[in-house]
C-alpha cells in the first residue's frame, strides 16, 4: 500500500516529541509550522497538522500541488526560496535533501527542525553541529520518517494490520535522542549515528553467537 500516510504519522509524532523536548508540551495548537514540500507525504503531513490546530505556511516548486493543497487545507503560501525563513515554531522539510548548510541555517527562525525528507544536511557531520549549536532541535531524518518502511515491516513481514504502537515508538526514540542530545552537547544526528551503530553491533554479535 501507500506508505505516505503512516510516514506522515510517523512524522506527525516525532514533531509531538520535539515540541515536548523544546516546549515542554506536545500541543501544536496555534503553533506555525512552516512545511516545505506538498507532494504525498507533505499534504498528508499537512492535514494532520490541521487538525491538531497548527497555523501552515507552506512552498512547494510544483503550482498543481499548491492548487490542490489550497482546495482542502487554509495554508500561506511563499516562495520555495525563503519558506526556511519564515517565523515559526517549527520548519518541517518535505521535499529534496541537502537544504541545511551554513547559510541557510543562519537564516533559520525556527525553534525546531522536523521533516520527511531525506538527506536534509549538504554536510551531516558540519552542519548539524552547526544547527546543534544555534540551539536549533533538530530530529533525525532517518528516525522521524521511519513510518513508511514501518508499515512495511509491520504489514508484509509481521502481517500485523494495526501499526499506530509501532508508529508511537518514533516518539519514544527521538525522546532518548533528545534527551542524550542535551546531557552530553552533541546535535541528535550524532546520537542517533551513535545509537545506529551499538545497535548493530549488537545484531551481529548476536547473530554470530
Amino acid at each position: 500500500g501507500d506508505p505516505s500516510p503512516a510516514t506522515a504519522k510517523g512524522i506527525l509524532i516525532g514533531i509531538e516529541a520535539a515540541s515536548r523536548a523544546a516546549f515542554g508540551s506536545t500541543k501544536l495548537e496555534g503553533m506555525t509550522v512552516s512545511l516545505q514540500g506538498l507532494g504525498q507525504v507533505g499534504l498528508a503531513l499537512a492535514k494532520l497538522l490541521a487538525r491538531r490546530g497548527a497555523r501552515l505556511i507552506a512552498s512547494d516548486v510544483s503550482q498543481e500541488k499548491i492548487r490542490r493543497a489550497r482546495k482542502i487545507l487554509q495554508l500561506k503560501i511563499v516562495s520555495p526560496s525563503v519558506i526556511h525563513k519564515v517565523p515559526a515554531e517549527i520548519f518541517s522539510p518535505c521535499a529534496l535533501g541537502g537544504i541545511l548548510h551554513p547559510a541557510s541555517i543562519r537564516e533559520i527562525r525556527a525553534r525546531i527542525v522536523a521533516g520527511g525528507a531525506n538527506n536534509q544536511f549538504a554536510s551531516e557531520k558540519r552542519d548539524s553541529a552547526v544547527l546543534h549549536r544555534r540551539g536549533i532541535l533538530h530530529a533525525p531524518d532517518y528516525v522521524i520518517n521511519a513510518g513508511g518502511l514501518i508499515q512495511l515491516y509491520v504489514k508484509e513481514i509481521l502481517k500485523e494490520e494495526n501499526i499506530t504502537p509501532w508508529l508511537e515508538r518514533i516518539g519514544e526514540t527521538l525522546a532518548t535522542i533528545f534527551l542524550e542530545s542535551q546531557t552530553r552537547n552533541l546535535a541528535p544526528l550524532a546520537v542517533a549515528d551513535r545509537m545506529t551503530r551499538q545497535k548493530i553491533r549488537r545484531v551481529k554479535k548476536r547473530n554470530n553467537s
